[in-house]
Parts: structure tokens; C-alpha cells; sequence
């Protein structure tokens, strides 16, 4: 078992009294164990000790993996602050990059999404390579909060030689069953909380000649990487989710749950107080953050400094208390610095009258498809880019997407993921990609993406 420390220190940045053209802030106490234990449910898989030798070793090459196993962008959908430990010393760690992003014995890769409310909305996992369905469990409790050892939804898939795994499933969204051949990229389920949890994510683990291994390469995992395309682990430290309420953050029930009103709308008011929470990830020891106020105009309020955390942290919740004078109508920005990079920037409006708060649509986003060229035989990926506020109103975003082949739909879901995939098979022919965000009540802009087999020219548009 391994805990994941969210924030815990109190720290009052600037003690300084309040003057009508002052910044006040205040970082809160928001004391958060994210856990992760390997359930019963994993046969025994969680005995062995993964190294970077056991696809050496292997009878036969394993196949790639196609696809990553969830939807979504990591860095802004998902992160993950645990690789496969790749060190055989008892209390020893070592993930790929040699960095301590693992735990002792871990045989996986643990993808956390940010809320049960995106759990709700739903979040794809699917298949990294073509297989034959093995072993299904369903039917057992999804909002986990605490690593007690009860068991997990999961899916087990056969690849010949080698095996994958997919663990802490959303109860009843597992659409395969024993037996059942699925191709790289088939929806299989969706992402959940269930057996040893604390919070949404996904247990991913691959096999060879029943080993695990670490499918990705870097310095101390040699070889080319398992995935047909291994996206970059950031450095830096990242902001997965945010947001700005009237309301606090810590007078409701703490991450993984999303209680707290969000709001990108203020009345205009002197000694105005409202909030700020922040998901932040892959943070040093001793990090820092600093924040301003960015009027309409241009003209900053005076930055405010503080310390973040004094012990590294891989995936933080923090909130604050920010008062100062709304004194001006318009588009105001809070700005985030942490270990001096800017991090965030979160607008807000502000208005003379509660007639002027109105529910807004989601921000406007750029879709594309990739691979640019179609290939047969390989899963499609359509991404949704967007601003890292992706509603104007701090909602959380859903969004719809219809996949389209040679002018027949062939895919169609809503998820809380900017990015879908495509199945293997079902890529045939040109594509298309038509993506609408929604706040569950408004919808945004739909926009396509379109795809050519062989073609590099990439095109979208907005309807």
C-alpha cells in the first residue's frame, strides 16, 4: 500500500492587515490521504516483482500496445503519479525515469482523474491491443474512499502470450464478457473507484508470459517503449484541475468529491472574498506559489507569496482565500505561480446585478485526429484542445463525440475526457470527428475534424 499526500499545510501568505487596494490571501488546511492498495481481486498478480528484464526474457516479443488505456490528455485529464516499480529491493523504489513516481512491489501504471464527478459523466477505458476477454468481475461498490481490502471491478484480456489489466472499474460500465475477441482501442468499461480506492483512477498493468513489466522506456527501463506512441511524462509541475467559488472549498466533503458551487461570475463589492482550488501535480520539495490579480485594464494587484508544500508532493488539492476590492466591471484573471512558472491564469467577471449572472456555454475547442495519414489496422485518437479553463463558468465540461466513417456514424459517447479513441476495426474509409462540450445544461460550439487515408493535411470547422 502506498499513500498519496495532498496538501496539509497552513500557510498565511502576507499577514499584512487589509487596505482598500490590498490582495489577501490565504492558503487553507486541506488535509487528504489518495491511497492506492492492490485488491484481492488481482489474482496474485500484485506478488510478483516487475524489472525492466522481463520483456528481454520473454519466449516471444510482446505485441506493442496501440493505445493507452483511458481516454482523456494526460496533464490535463489525468496524471499519474505511479509507474511499476522496477526495483527488487525490499523498500526499495525505481520508476522508468528513475525518480520515485512508483511504490514498493507496484506492478502498473495508476492514471487518477480528478472527481466522482467526471467518474459519473464517465471516463473510457479501453483496450491497448487486440485480445480475447479472460476474466470479468462487476457489481461491487465504486466510491471508494478508503484502501480497505474489498474487491474491485476489473477486466483481465489474453494477447497470446501476454496479458493486460484493468482494475477499480465504475460498477455495471463493463461491456464485454468471457470469452468476447476486442480489438485495440474498444471501449471495455469505464473508469471507477472500486475495491482498495481513494479516489477515480485506473489500475493499468501489462504482462508477458505472465511477468509484469513496465511498458514504458526511459533511462532506467531500457528498450523501445511497449506503446506504439508513449507521450512525454512532464517534469514541471502541472495543474490538472481548478477552480472559483463563492462558497469554500473546505466547508464541503474534500477531493475525490466535488460538492462546492462553482462560479466565474462576481457582484462588484468592496472587501469582496471569494475562492480558489487547485489540483496540482508533481511538486518539489519546498515549492513555492505566488498570486496576483490581474484588473480589466491590464494593472496588477500587488503579487502575494507563500509556501505550497515542504515535502514532495505528486498530485496536491489546494485551496485559497482571496479578498480584495471588485471595484471595476469587466474581465478580471487570477494569476498562479508556482516555483516561479506560471502555472494558471483563471478569469472571472465581474457584474453590477445577479440578472447579469447567466450560465454560459463552454469555451470553444479545436479538434483534430490523429494519426495524421489514417493507417490501417490502427486506432484513431480525436482530441478536443482547449483553453485550461475549459468553462467560463468553472463547470465541469462533458463532451460529445460522433465518429463518423465514410459518412456512416460508428461511434458515438459522452464523456468527461478531451480526447476519445476509435477502434481499430471501425477505422476505415475517411473520417470524421464532430465534438460538442457541454456543461450538462449548455451546450458549446460543435466542431469537427476530419481524416484521410494517406493524407498529412489536417482540416476542421465549426458549426
Amino acid at each position: 500500500m502506498k499513500t498519496l499526500i495532498l496538501s496539509a499545510l497552513v500557510v498565511l501568505a502576507q499577514p499584512d492587515a487589509l487596505s482598500a487596494a490590498s490582495l489577501s490571501v490565504e492558503l487553507e488546511s486541506r488535509a487528504v490521504t489518495f491511497a492506492h492498495e492492490l485488491a484481492a481481486a488481482h489474482e496474485g498478480a500484485g506478488a510478483h516483482i516487475a524489472n525492466d528484464s522481463a520483456v528481454a526474457s520473454a519466449a516471444t516479443e510482446p505485441s506493442p500496445l496501440l493505445v493507452y488505456p483511458i481516454a482523456g490528455v494526460y496533464g490535463r485529464d489525468y496524471y499519474i503519479p505511479y509507474f511499476v516499480d522496477l526495483d527488487p529491493a525490499p523498500g526499495a523504489i525505481r520508476d522508468f525515469k528513475c525518480g520515485g513516481n512508483t511504490f514498493d512491489t507496484h506492478t502498473g501504471h495508476d492514471p487518477y482523474i480528478r472527481s466522482f464527478t467526471e467518474q459519473d459523466i464517465g471516463v473510457p477505458v479501453f483496450a491497448a491491443l487486440d485480445g480475447v476477454v479472460d476474466v470479468v468481475h462487476d457489481g461491487e461498490f465504486d466510491r471508494s474512499v478508503t484502501d480497505a481490502g474489498q474487491p474491485a471491478n476489473f477486466i483481465v484480456l489474453q494477447h497470446g502470450d501476454q496479458k493486460t489489466l484493468y482494475y477499480h472499474l465504475k460498477r455495471d460500465s463493463i461491456r464485454v464478457t468471457v470469452g468476447q475477441h476486442v480489438t485495440a482501442g474498444t471501449q471495455i468499461a469505464e473508469i471507477g473507484s472500486s475495491g482498495g480506492s481513494t479516489g477515480p483512477h485506473l489500475h493499468f498493468e501489462a504482462q508477458v508470459d505472465n511477468q509484469p513489466y513496465e511498458p514504458f522506456a526511459g533511462p532506467c527501463r531500457a528498450g523501445a517503449s511497449s506503446f506504439a506512441q508513449q507521450d512525454t511524462m512532464l517534469d514541471n509541475s502541472i495543474i490538472l484541475g481548478v477552480a472559483l467559488s463563492s462558497q469554500k472549498f473546505t466547508d464541503n466533503p474534500p477531493i475525490p468529491y466535488d460538492a462546492t458551487p462553482r462560479t466565474g461570475t462576481f457582484l462588484s463589492a468592496n472587501g469582496q472574498r471569494f475562492y480558489m482550488n487547485a489540483l496540482i501535480g508533481n511538486l518539489p520539495p519546498e515549492s513555492t506559489y505566488t498570486i496576483q490579480v490581474e484588473k480589466p485594464g491590464g494593472s496588477l494587484l500587488g503579487a502575494r507569496d507563500g509556501i505550497l508544500t515542504t515535502k514532495g508532493v505528486l498530485l496536491g488539492d489546494y485551496t485559497w482565500t482571496l479578498e480584495f476590492d471588485l471595484n471595476r466591471l469587466g474581465t478580471w484573471t487570477v494569476l498562479l505561480d508556482v516555483n516561479g512558472e506560471r502555472i494558471a491564469a483563471l478569469p472571472f467577471t465581474v457584474v453590477s446585478s445577479l440578472s447579469e449572472k447567466v450560465n454560459r456555454p463552454p469555451n470553444e475547442i479545436t479538434p483534430s485526429i490523429e494519426p495524421v495519414g489514417l493507417r490501417a489496422n490502427t486506432p484513431a485518437v480525436c482530441t478536443a484542445t482547449g483553453p485550461l479553463v475549459a468553462d467560463p463558468d468553472y463547470d465541469v465540461v462533458r463532451y460529445r463525440y460522433e465518429w463518423r466513417a465514410s459518412g456512416v456514424v460508428v461511434r458515438d459517447v459522452t464523456t468527461a475526457a478531451r480526447s476519445d479513441v476509435l477502434a481499430r476495426e471501425l477505422v476505415r474509409g475517411s473520417l470524421t470527428c464532430s465534438i460538442t462540450p457541454s456543461d450538462g445544461q449548455v451546450n458549446g460550439e460543435t466542431a469537427t475534424a476530419f481524416a484521410e487515408p494517406s493524407s498529412t493535411r489536417r482540416r476542421a470547422v465549426r458549426h
